[in-house]
């Protein structure tokens, strides 16, 4: 549904891009409401639910995720700026979250408080402002580029991508191609409003 409504909006006019903003948010809100009320499938405790994992303790995929949030933090508190390294995260994941939540696991999901425990405050900071950047570079406006920012961050936290190609490739291509970026947008103003004229 979003990727429509990208598509939309990319090919629609100025006057009807409020509207159709209003219809999709309407559509989201109706299958929301739907969803919840008469279906299972979203906040059903069972396997099939989307958000049942997230209220059921006994399930191995909600101990994960909170282990994932407490022990990456502890982790990141021992070396806030510069992290504790890729291997002590690896190595000490497992016997902590025993250690503070009684029970072990393996499976590291957020990717982000995985960075952020790896690697320190300053490369998240770089992180994010590249993924801010890439956001801004993939979206149209400001709306579309809020959204497409939250998805991705909605990604992170809930899977370890770490290691993905992709993930770091895009997160060097907000970097690189930004400041191309700016000066099209900057041409393209001074076509539009100036005549061409630099000012």
């Amino acid at each position: 549904m979003f990727i429509i409504f990208l598509y939309a909006n990319k090919k629609s006019n100025f006057r009807s891009d409020r509207n159709i903003k209003i219809a999709f948010i309407m559509i989201f809100i109706l299958s929301f409401t739907y969803l919840s009320l008469f279906t299972d499938l979203l906040f059903k405790e069972g396997y099939g639910s989307v958000f049942g994992k997230l209220f059921d303790s006994t399930r191995n995929s909600t101990s994960a995720r909170i282990a994932s949030i407490l022990v990456n933090l502890r982790l990141f508190m021992e070396s806030p700026i510069w992290g504790v390294g890729l291997s002590n995260v690896e190595y000490n994941f497992a016997p902590l979250a025993y250690q503070i939540l009684g029970f072990y696991t393996e499976h590291n999901t957020n990717t982000l408080l995985i960075q952020l425990a790896q690697y320190g405050l300053i490369f998240i900071i770089l992180w994010m402002i590249g993924i801010c950047k890439l956001c801004k570079l993939i979206g149209r406006n400001l709306f579309n580029s809020f959204i497409i920012f939250i998805l991705y961050n909605v990604l992170f936290i809930g899977s370890n991508l770490s290691f993905s190609l992709i993930t770091n490739v895009l997160f060097a291509y907000g970097f690189s191609n930004y400041k191309q970026y700016l000066s099209i947008n900057k041409n393209q103003y001074n076509l539009l409003y100036n005549g061409g004229k630099n000012v």
